[in-house]
C-alpha cells in the first residue's frame, strides 16, 4: 500500500474515532483536533484529485464538508438584549503556567487591559505576591495557591460576595465562585480548571466535574459567567453535553473558534479556554490575546453587559 493511502486511512480513522467519543472516553480525545483535521483532508482532496483517484477524493470532501459544518459559526448574528439599564463588565482570563517567571510580561498586559475581573490559573504563591505588589486595586480576591498546576485565583477591583471555593465533582481541584455587584445589578462568577483528559482516571475528573459544574449553573438565579481552562474543546462530547444541559452559550459562538493552547502551534493550537454566559448577558467583545506572557496558553479577554 503506498505511503499516501497508508497515513491517509489512518487519519481516516481518527477523525471516525472522534466521532464516537460517547462510547468510550479515549476516542474522544480524537475529537479536538478539527482544524488539524480539515488541513490535512482538504491537501488530501488536492493531492487525489491530481491524481485521478476519485474515491479517496470523495471520501476527503465528505469529510471537509462535515468538517466545515462543525466549526463555522452560524450565519445568524447574535441577538442583543436591548434593557435600557445595563452594567458593563470586563474579564481577563490568564494560564500563566505555574513553571513561567515572566511576571513583569503578564503585570503589563493586566496594566494595559485593567479588567474588573482577573482570573489567573496555574498561580503559586509567587505569582499571588506579584500580582498584589504590582496591581493593588484587586484587593478584593479570593484564591487557592499550590504547587501542581491547579492552583486558581479570582481577583476583583470591586467587592465580592458568597465567596468560596468549589471542588466540583468531589476532585480535589480548586473551582472558584463569587457574586459581585456593580450599580446595583449582581452577576455570578464562576473561575475553572478542568482536570486533564488524557487518562482514565482524568477523563472520569473531569466528566464528573462538568456535571457537578452543570448542576451549580442551572440553580443559579442570578446572570453568570463561567470562564477558565476547560481542557475541553468544542467538538468535544462532554463540552457539548455541558452546553446542552445547561443551555449556557459560548461568548466566542458567533465567531470561528481562536485556539488558546498550545501556544506554540500558533494557528494549529486547539481552543481550551472559554467563556461561557447565560441568556442574560450580552458579550460586547471576546478577544483572543496573541501576546507571548511566557505561558502555554493565550490569555482571554472579555467585554459584557448584563
Amino acid at each position: 500500500m503506498p505511503l499516501a493511502n497508508f497515513l491517509y486511512i489512518i487519519l481516516y480513522a481518527c477523525f471516525l474515532l472522534g466521532l464516537a467519543g460517547n462510547i468510550y472516553w479515549f476516542f474522544d480525545l480524537f475529537s479536538h483536533f478539527q482544524y488539524h483535521y480539515l488541513f490535512f483532508f482538504v491537501a488530501s482532496l488536492v493531492f487525489f484529485l491530481r491524481k485521478k483517484r476519485y474515491v479517496y477524493a470523495f471520501s476527503a470532501a465528505i469529510i471537509v464538508i462535515i468538517i466545515l459544518f462543525k466549526i463555522l459559526p452560524p450565519t445568524t448574528p447574535p441577538i442583543l438584549k436591548t434593557n435600557i439599564t445595563r452594567t458593563s463588565l470586563s474579564l481577563l482570563s490568564i494560564n500563566v503556567n505555574m513553571e513561567n517567571t515572566n511576571h513583569e510580561i503578564v503585570n503589563k498586559v493586566i496594566k494595559r487591559l485593567s479588567p474588573d475581573i482577573l482570573l489567573l490559573i496555574e498561580i503559586n504563591k509567587a505569582w499571588h505576591n506579584n500580582i498584589m505588589l504590582a496591581h493593588k486595586q484587586y484587593r478584593h480576591n479570593i484564591i487557592e495557591l499550590r504547587d501542581d498546576y491547579f492552583g486558581i485565583g479570582l481577583y476583583s477591583k470591586t467587592m465580592l460576595s458568597e465567596t468560596r471555593v468549589n471542588y466540583l465533582g468531589g476532585i480535589k481541584i480548586p473551582a472558584i465562585y463569587a457574586k459581585l455587584t456593580k450599580k446595583d445589578k449582581t452577576i455570578s462568577i464562576y473561575g475553572v480548571h478542568l482536570d486533564w483528559p488524557v487518562t482514565k482516571s482524568g477523563s472520569d475528573h473531569q466528566n464528573s466535574q462538568i456535571i457537578d459544574l452543570a448542576n451549580l449553573v442551572n440553580r443559579e438565579k442570578s446572570p453568570s459567567i463561567v470562564i477558565g481552562d476547560f481542557n475541553l474543546t468544542p467538538w468535544s462530547i462532554r463540552y457539548r453535553r455541558f452546553v446542552q444541559n445547561t443551555n449556557i452559550n459560548n461568548c466566542n459562538d458567533n465567531k470561528i473558534f481562536s485556539g488558546t493552547w498550545p501556544r506554540e502551534l500558533s494557528f494549529l493550537s486547539i481552543p481550551i479556554d472559554h467563556c461561557f454566559s447565560t441568556n442574560e448577558v450580552n458579550v460586547i467583545n471576546l478577544s483572543i490575546l496573541s501576546e507571548d506572557i511566557g505561558s502555554d496558553h493565550f490569555p482571554i479577554y472579555v467585554e459584557i453587559e448584563y
